[in-house]
């Protein structure tokens, strides 16, 4: 791998961050309920994971991604375009099938091997991009975020680059005998390609596939040119399930993940993908602000129970005093056994017998 002249030298080890996430599990759960990411501070997922958790980081595709993994066929999960691994390590921690990623950056390569061994789930992580055929590419770092590097000169400004092998889909699984029941694919409008180079694999083994369609450039045409004769529907994830297939891939300002399923997703698939997504809704930040606003939530929440209870004291105290009252009353009107009328002459009377 060779890095474009003029770049700088070696730098001092950049400070991480570290996030944890909580998973989108039942209450309760006898599994995994977390995992956290430790990642160079100036990477933006880390960052943008930190802000919202999984509750705000696509969960409507993570909520497809994890239906499908439900209900898809026999076979591995693999994340082309993997940045720091975040597929991979749900895929990993809430499910068995095999895991592998694929990020041609070597920083966020190692990033997502961190990341995956620190968790205990260790699965591999190859630093290579994928496209059409095999051999080697230049491949351009955005001057922008690190989430928009890609193999396409000119997608965004670009000051460096590096020169990375390339690999496909058919080739690996040739080589490795493993093959993807769920194909996610984030290569910043190279996608066509990885598809072209994953022909053989689709036509034989028919994975779910999750696929990003940016707006531009646009690369829709490119894509139904791609797959329409798999004989594949394709859904726009955005809005609520079950999604509708479309005519054609159109960009979207706002949604960029397409769903492209093998058969029109079944009633089953569709609660799936519900269900998870309610259940991402309670994986918010975890953070000192996040913890200090959930404190404050159980502080009042525990105010209030006392206040409750102060109440309940209160009118128990009240209660009880009138009921003592009225024995006291009670017990002054009834005359005493020998000689004795009254409470007063009692009391006389024992005080006596101690003097005595």
């Amino acid at each position: 791998m060779s890095v474009r002249e003029g770049d700088p030298g070696q730098e001092a080890p950049e400070e991480l961050r570290v996030v944890p996430l909580r998973l989108p599990v039942e209450t309760g759960s006898d599994g995994r309920e977390w995992i956290v990411c430790e990642a160079p501070r100036s990477m933006l997922v880390p960052r943008m994971l930190a802000a919202t958790g999984l509750a705000g980081y696509e969960p409507d595709t993570i909520a497809c991604f994890l239906a499908a993994l439900e209900l898809a066929g026999d076979g591995a999960v693999w994340d082309v375009g993997a940045n720091i691994g975040v597929y991979g390590l749900i895929a990993k921690a809430l499910g068995d099938r095999d895991v592998r990623g694929f990020e041609a950056v070597p920083d966020l390569a190692a990033a997502a091997t961190a990341a995956a061994v620190g968790n205990g789930l260790d699965y591999p992580i190859e630093a290579v991009a994928l496209g059409a055929e095999p051999g080697e590419a230049v491949f351009y770092l955005s001057d922008r975020s690190d989430t928009s590097n890609s193999l396409a000169e000119g997608f965004r400004p670009s000051s460096r680059s590096l020169t990375v092998p390339v690999d496909t889909v058919d080739e690996i699984v040739k080589r490795t005998g493993e093959h993807p029941a769920v194909l996610k694919i984030d290569t910043e409008t190279t996608e066509p390609d990885v598809l072209r180079g994953a022909a053989v694999t689709i036509a034989e083994h028919r994975p779910w596939i999750l696929c990003e369609v940016l707006t531009r450039p646009y690369c829709g045409p490119a894509l139904m040119e791609v797959i329409e004769s798999w004989g594949y529907q394709w859904f726009l994830i955005k809005g609520e399930f079950p999604l509708v297939p479309t005519d054609e891939i159109e960009g979207d300002a706002e949604a960029m993940m397409w769903l492209l399923a093998p058969e029109a997703p079944s009633p089953e698939f569709w609660a799936a993908a519900r269900r998870w997504r309610e259940r991402l809704n309670a994986c918010g930040p975890v953070g000192p602000q996040a913890e200090l606003k959930a404190l404050r939530a159980e502080l009042k929440a525990e105010r209030r129970k006392t206040r409750q209870v102060r109440a309940k004291l209160s009118a128990l105290k009240s209660s009880a005093t009138m009921q003592a009252g009225g024995i006291v009353a009670d017990v002054a009107r009834r005359p005493l056994r020998g000689t004795l009328a009254a409470p007063g002459k009692a009391l006389r009377l024992w005080r006596s017998r101690r003097r005595g």
